[in-house]
């Protein structure tokens, strides 16, 4: 089975696919790692880090969607985790292998802005947290990108029949909602 789990930043996309791994033995990849890959190693495809998430999913898709395919293929099982993927296309690879992929995606709508800005700073990762070391204002740009990102995102699972989690509201249980829901 492969488990994508997608979104907007600082949804929890992260947390979900370390947990799973834990939970399940399977193992994950960031898409923000290959991201970064090709910005360095291919600066010639246009990547930013710059770039609103559904940006980066369009030119990442075609190499997504053959390791995906090609995976599911040699029957691996495995846990993507990052902004790289879209409903519309993740809908189209779906068709082609009925019941090899379980997605969902991750977004906060329903959270007030000063009470993200609190949490990103609270729950940062230290080092290892690029948006906690950045400014104020840039955080709060940043949160209110990814609530319009996020209201995209519902939006687009609706459409196209993809599984949205909200964590705005209620983090700690929307993690273990979105856990439960995919080893299921």
């Amino acid at each position: 089975m492969i488990y994508i789990v997608s979104g907007a930043s600082r949804s929890g996309k992260s947390l979900v696919a370390k947990r799973m791994s834990e939970k399940t033995g399977v193992s994950y990849i960031s898409t923000d790692n290959l991201m970064m890959g090709y910005i360095d190693g291919l600066p010639e495809l246009g990547l930013s880090e710059n770039m609103w998430p559904n940006e980066i999913a369009e030119i990442m898709w075609p190499f997504l969607e053959a390791m995906i395919s090609n995976m599911i293929e040699n029957e691996m099982d495995y846990i993507f985790e990052g902004e790289a993927f879209l409903p519309q296309k993740i809908s189209g690879l779906r068709m082609l292998h009925p019941n090899k992929i379980k997605v969902c995606f991750l977004g906060f709508t329903d959270i007030p802005l000063e009470k993200k800005m609190m949490n990103v700073k609270k729950y940062s990762n230290g080092k290892h947290d690029w948006l906690a070391k950045k400014e104020d204002e840039f955080i709060e740009e940043h949160i209110i990108n990814m609530k319009l990102y996020s209201a995209i995102v519902r939006n687009e699972c609706n459409i196209y029949g993809c599984k949205y989690f909200d964590s705005g509201s209620s983090f700690t249980e929307t993690m273990d909602s979105v856990i439960e829901w995919l080893v299921e």
